[in-house]
């Protein structure tokens, strides 16, 4: 047999179980209410119990006496702890904040505390022997290989959080030493190699542990309590500083919102009050692009069919040849116009960047960036405004903000003009409506009446007829205002009379040729008469038609009450002939029923 290699071991599991059993008693001592202190406590116990029962195991062998299958077994209990709580002490030193490690913790001492039935009913190992080498092997039954596999996973697992905690792990010589007794302990639970390789691996990753703790001062809370103090005062300071900047940046970018929004209700302002629709977008379009110093700004507003923008107004010298040639966009989303008008969202395009868009309009070819944003009234879009810059990535939250109010503004104004221009076609309608209604009512009344339409004065009175037609009278209708003319030498004044833009008269005045000519007084009081008496004639007219209605529905009535007194068809028939004649002045009138030419004749 080989001794140097066996005292080698014995030493080096001697020193192993020594030190880790003083790492425990230190660092649970420090810190015996801290989570993060037992769970290191507990793994080094298990080291510890593990390392010395190797130990005795070994000497047992040595010296022949016949124990070494029961401290073999008694060994692999210890050593079957040591992935689950490595693991619990990873996740908590680390800070991990997944839960599922503790489910695997739990799971492998339930598991660890199953196999202590098999284990010493000599079902998981035996034939525990020594090597010529001087290193210890033995046969694992298959069973023993099976139950094995999911306690070395939770050893492997225990390299999760401390891989992702890596960076911030404040001390590299622990995340070592775990990574070393994790290969180790996997690596050589199935490799035996003729030399004392466990043994060596884990004095060294105690070593490293023992560093940590003793040199480092790893796991004392005054250590930490320093450190986290020294650290919250320099994330207190670095916060400060970032504050500091960022409220400059803020102020800086509520300056200049404070000045977009400023210039967006002078736009608003100068726009409220055109009611023309070209003149408003023309005007709206230069006054963005002259005050925000943009390169082009179009307007598009949706067809009649409402699947196609039109190029309405532009700005840049491209832009306005775009127009003259009708430019349209369909409304789809395979362009920038059309895909703003379909969803009714705001975009920004930039030449660089992600997301970047080749800018390839010959008309526009400075463009570098643009924003396009919707016109919507009512949840409704009507059209988009497009602005184009020529500087790189130009437009960020704060333009986009400004040129939405704009444009919200922008579409109200527009709606307002629809509204407008068809509240003024409405308006000339029904002037021109009323117009004719009262022309030919005033011709009606005067052909039914048979009435005279004409009336002179003279120093004897008002008579009716007079000259057939006064000088000016011609030119009074068709200007629809008063007028003066001269007439065989005579000063003539004729006034219009009108009723809603309809002329119905005139109302002629004549001097001697030696008399003045009319003065402006004298024509403004003609002009406030005639109106007067325009709405007098009116009024008659009114009350006239009035009472033909009533006397009419009058008649209707009583008609109507005559034949209902009888409930025989013949007398009805009888009764509305009588009436209908009697009341139209009628020499004769026939009621027939049927509308058959058979049934006709055969009454």
């Amino acid at each position: 047999m080989n001794l140097p290699f066996f005292w080698i071991d014995v030493a080096a599991y001697t020193l192993t179980a020594v030190v880790a059993a003083a790492l425990m008693l230190i660092v649970v001592g420090v810190g015996p209410r801290r989570a993060v202190n037992l769970s290191f406590g507990l793994l080094m116990l298990a080291i510890s119990l593990w390392a010395g029962c190797s130990v005795v195991l070994r000497l047992a062998l040595w010296m022949q006496s016949g124990t070494q299958q029961f401290w073999m077994e008694f060994s692999t209990v210890p050593f079957t702890l040591i992935g689950p709580f490595l693991l619990l002490f990873c996740t908590l030193y680390t800070q991990m904040e997944e839960r599922w490690p503790y489910g695997v913790v739990a799971a492998g001492v339930l598991l660890a505390s199953l196999l202590t039935v098999p284990l010493f009913q000599h079902q998981i190992v035996n034939n525990v022997r020594l090597t010529d080498n001087g290193i210890v092997t033995w046969d694992r039954s298959l069973v023993g290989t099976l139950v094995s596999i999911p306690l070395l996973i939770s050893a492997v697992l225990a390299l999760v959080p401390v891989w992702g905690a890596w960076r911030r792990m404040r001390e590299p010589y622990l995340a070592i030493a775990i990574i070393i007794l994790v290969v180790s302990g996997v690596l050589f639970s199935f490799i035996s190699l003729p030399i004392p390789t466990l043994s060596l691996a884990i004095t060294i990753t105690i070593s490293l542990m023992g560093y940590a703790i003793l040199g480092r001062q790893l796991f004392n809370p005054l250590r930490e309590l320093t450190e986290n103090l020294e650290q919250q005062v320099a994330e207190r300071t670095q916060a400060l500083e970032e504050n500091a900047n960022e409220l400059q940046r803020t102020l800086s970018r509520l300056r200049q919102h404070v000045t977009y929004l400023r210039t967006a209700a002078e736009v608003a302002r100068d726009v409220a009050a055109i009611r023309d629709m070209d003149e408003l977008l023309g005007q709206t379009a230069s006054l963005i692009a002259e005050r925000f110093d943009y390169y082009n700004v179009s307007i598009f507003l949706l067809d009649e069919t409402a699947e196609a923008l039109v190029l309405r107004t532009a700005t840049s010298a491209g832009g306005q040849r775009m127009r003259e040639r009708g430019y349209r966009q369909p409304v789809r989303l395979d362009n920038i116009v059309g895909s703003v008008a379909k969803t009714g969202q705001p975009r920004l395009v930039f030449d660089v960047g992600p997301g970047a868009v080749a800018f390839d309009n010959p008309d526009l070819p400075l463009t570098r960036s643009e924003i396009v944003v919707p016109l919507r009234v009512r949840n409704q879009t009507i059209g988009v405004l497009d602005v184009h810059s020529t500087q790189e990535a130009a437009f960020g939250e704060d333009d986009l903000v400004v040129l939405q109010v704009v444009a919200d503004q922008l579409a109200v104004a527009i709606e307002n003009t629809r509204l407008f221009a068809q509240q003024q076609a409405s308006l000339r309608e029904l002037d021109t409506l009323q117009r004719l209604y009262t022309g030919e009512q005033w011709e009606r009344l005067l052909r039914e009446r048979l009435m005279t339409t004409q009336y002179h004065y003279t120093a004897a009175g008002v008579k009716p007829g007079g000259r057939s037609w006064e000088a000016g009278e011609e030119e009074a209708i068709t200007l629809g205002r008063v007028v003066t003319a001269r007439d065989n030498g005579d000063v003539v004044l004729v006034a219009p009379i009108t009723l809603h833009n309809q002329p119905i008269g005139t109302l002629a005045f004549r001097r001697p040729a030696e008399a003045a000519d009319w003065t402006p007084q004298e024509m403004a009081l003609v002009e406030a008469a005639v109106n007067q008496m325009a709405l007098a004639l009116e009024n008659v007219r009114l009350l006239e038609e009035a009472q033909r209605r009533a006397a009419r529905d009058r008649l209707i009535s009583q008609a109507a009450a005559r034949m209902r007194e009888t409930l025989d068809l013949e007398g009805v028939l009888k009764t509305a002939a009588n009436e209908i004649a009697s009341a139209l002045g009628l020499a004769a009138l026939e009621v027939q029923l049927g509308t058959e030419p058979e049934q006709a004749q055969d009454s």
